[in-house]
């Protein structure tokens, strides 16, 4: 079973985060256990400029297998760019575990409480409002708004015309998701 679909939730004032059902499901008909690994991810588009941020979740299970042949070379890092993958990979990398009603708690370094931008590594970049999206062997926490405007800009980037003019943008079900 895989992590599909595109849910919102809300942080709580604690930083907990419930996963959705779906996801704590498929992490139990798996086998794959409560404890996920939570990193932040920055990039570009290959596509565009676009730039993009979220806090990827996989499966401590996943991740120890995904991992194994880096985690052999990490031992004796030899130059400067296998020691950045190390530490992209592995030292920016949190253990968290689900609590019994299914959410995890961030850590402080993932939630912006203070409304700044976060800093270069990612830290600190999620607010309240969050998407949580099923991308197969791990899950993306993105902040809402952020994910609206990152899919707003594909798909103006497809068309080849700006969304600007448009009133409301829709959701398959007709339920309006950004004002624009």
């Amino acid at each position: 079973m895989w992590f599909l679909s595109r849910y919102d939730h809300t942080i709580d004032s604690k930083n907990r985060l419930l996963l959705p059902a779906a996801h704590r499901k498929a992490l139990e008909l798996q086998e794959l256990g409560s404890t996920l690994i939570a990193r932040a991810v920055l990039g570009r588009d290959p596509e565009s400029t676009l730039k993009f941020r979220y806090v990827e979740l996989t499966p401590q299970k996943v991740f120890e297998k995904l991992s194994a042949a880096d985690a052999t070379r990490t031992h004796l890092v030899i130059d400067s760019k296998e020691a950045e993958k190390a530490y992209r990979v592995f030292g920016s990398s949190h253990l968290m575990e689900l609590d019994d009603a299914g959410r995890i708690l961030l850590t402080d370094r993932f939630v912006n409480r203070t409304g700044k931008e976060p800093n270069p590594r990612g830290e600190k970049m999620l607010r309240d409002e969050v998407s949580i999206v099923g991308m197969g062997t791990t899950i993306q926490l993105w902040n809402a708004e952020e994910l609206l405007w990152y899919d707003k800009k594909k798909l103006e980037m497809t068309l080849g015309e700006s969304l600007s003019g448009w009133d409301n943008i829709m959701d398959e079900g007709g339920e309006t998701i950004s004002q624009g």
